[in-house]
């Protein structure tokens, strides 16, 4: 089912990922969301320039772009944060990170917001 989902084009997830919204008058369609668009292409160009994650993370936060969750939740996406839980029931670790991760670059968030119908 997912595969002849996935060749038609039609989105695999409920959620649309960061960089799309769900589309107001198609509610299998998503559009691009233009203010992530920018992030989205300068996380990309960074790559392509031989950065890593924990790199580009670095410069988004020295340029304090908003993370994910900050960004849907600022355009009314509803994103609920379970208290010392991320994305899986992972714990946080002293200093409220996952062992590891950064949600910038790494999307530990994903999953975790819907949008407000």
């Amino acid at each position: 089912m997912f595969k002849s989902k996935g060749m038609s084009g039609a989105p695999l997830t409920t959620n649309p990922p960061y960089g799309y919204l769900k589309d107001p008058e198609n509610k299998n369609g998503w559009i691009v969301d233009e203010e992530a668009t920018k992030t989205v292409r300068q996380i990309f160009a960074w790559c392509v320039d031989g950065l890593g994650p924990t790199q580009i993370a670095k410069r988004l936060k020295a340029a304090k772009v908003s993370t994910p969750t900050e960004h849907w939740s600022n355009i009314g996406r509803n994103c609920p944060q379970a208290d010392g839980l991320l994305h899986g029931g992972q714990e946080k670790a002293a200093g409220g990170k996952a062992p590891g991760a950064d949600s910038r670059v790494r999307g530990q968030n994903r999953g975790l917001c819907t949008e407000n119908d």
